[in-house]
C-alpha cells in the first residue's frame, strides 16, 4: 500500500488518528518525497541520452519526468497536510493536558476549602485550648519554682520542653589509652610516616632528618605521654517551637460595616436631557 493510500485510509476513519499514527505517516511522506525527488534527480540526469535516442525516446522520457514532477509535488503536499494536521493534533493533545491540570487544581483547591470550612473552627478551639493549658502550667510551675519545698528540684520551666524539644549531649569519653609518642619542639605529635624515620637517641630524645629549600637538616623530637580518647562529641539541644508563638488567625475576618447610602447628582447633557 502506498503512503497516500495510507494517509487516506487513516484520514478518512471515523476516528481522528493519533500523535503515534501521524508521525508515521509522516515519516512515510518524508520517504516518498525523498523517493520521488531522487528519481527526478535521475531522470534529470539521463536527459542528454534521451535526446539523443530520437523523438520518441524523448517523448518518454520528458513523460517519465513529468510523472516524476508530479509524484513529487504529490509527495509535498501530503507531508504538509499530514504535518499539519500532526500540528493540530500536538496542540489540542497539549491543550487537553493543561485542561486536565487545571480540573484536578480547581477539584483540589474545593476539596481543600471544603475541608477548612469543615475542620477549622474545631482544630483552632483544640489549638487555643492548648495554648491556654500550656500558660496556665507554665504559670503554676514558675510560682512553684519560686517556693520550692524542701528537698525538691526545679520544675522545667516549660511544659511544651517535655514533648517539643531534643536534649543536647555532654561530650562523653567511651574509651582512653595512655601512650607515648615522637612530638616535635612545638609539642605536636608526629605523623606516623615521620615518626617511623626518627633516629633515637635514648629513650626519651632523638632527631629526624628533614628536607627543606636550604637542603637536608636534622631536628631534634622528644618523647611525650598522651591519653589516646575516643571521644563521643557534644551537640547542642534542639528547641522546638512553641504555641505561644502560633498565630491561630480566625476562619473569616469580622465584615466591615455595610456601605452608607448617599445621594448623588450626576450631570446630564444638554442634549439628552432635550430628548
Amino acid at each position: 500500500m502506498s503512503i497516500f493510500n495510507d494517509i487516506a485510509k487513516a484520514f478518512g476513519s471515523k476516528k481522528a488518528p493519533s500523535i503515534e499514527a501521524l508521525e508515521r505517516l509522516v515519516s512515510g511522506a518524508e520517504a516518498a518525497l525523498a523517493a520521488a525527488q531522487a528519481r527526478l534527480a535521475e531522470l534529470e540526469a539521463a536527459r542528454a541520452d534521451a535526446i539523443l535516442g530520437g523523438d520518441e525516446a524523448r517523448a518518454a522520457h520528458r513523460a517519465a519526468i513529468r510523472n516524476a514532477e508530479d509524484d513529487a509535488a504529490d509527495a509535498e503536499a501530503a507531508l504538509a497536510s499530514v504535518r499539519t494536521r500532526l500540528e493540530a493534533a500536538k496542540r489540542e493533545a497539549e491543550e487537553a493536558e493543561r485542561r486536565a491540570k487545571y480540573d484536578a487544581a480547581r477539584r483540589a483547591q474545593e476539596t481543600a476549602a471544603a475541608a477548612v470550612a469543615a475542620q477549622y473552627e474545631a482544630a483552632a478551639a483544640t489549638l487555643i485550648a492548648l495554648r491556654t493549658q500550656v500558660a496556665e502550667a507554665d504559670a503554676l510551675v514558675e510560682a512553684a519554682n519560686n517556693d520550692l519545698p524542701a528537698g525538691a528540684e526545679r520544675l522545667p520551666i516549660e511544659a511544651e520542653s517535655l514533648v517539643r524539644d531534643i536534649q543536647g549531649n555532654a561530650r562523653e569519653v567511651l574509651s582512653s589509652e595512655r601512650v607515648e609518642l615522637w612530638c616535635g619542639a612545638g609539642g605536636a605529635p608526629l605523623p606516623p610516616e615521620d615518626a617511623a624515620r626518627v633516629r633515637p637517641r635514648d629513650g626519651s630524645t632523638g632527631a629526624l632528618t628533614v628536607n627543606t629549600g636550604f637542603g637536608s637538616h636534622a631536628v631534634q623530637v622528644h618523647r611525650a605521654t598522651f591519653d589516646r580518647q575516643k571521644v563521643r562529641a557534644w551537640t547542642a539541644p534542639i528547641y522546638g517551637s512553641r504555641l505561644r508563638d502560633l498565630e491561630i488567625p480566625p476562619l473569616r475576618p469580622d465584615a466591615p460595616p455595610a456601605p452608607a447610602v448617599v445621594e448623588e447628582l450626576v450631570p446630564v447633557p444638554a442634549a439628552i436631557a432635550a430628548e
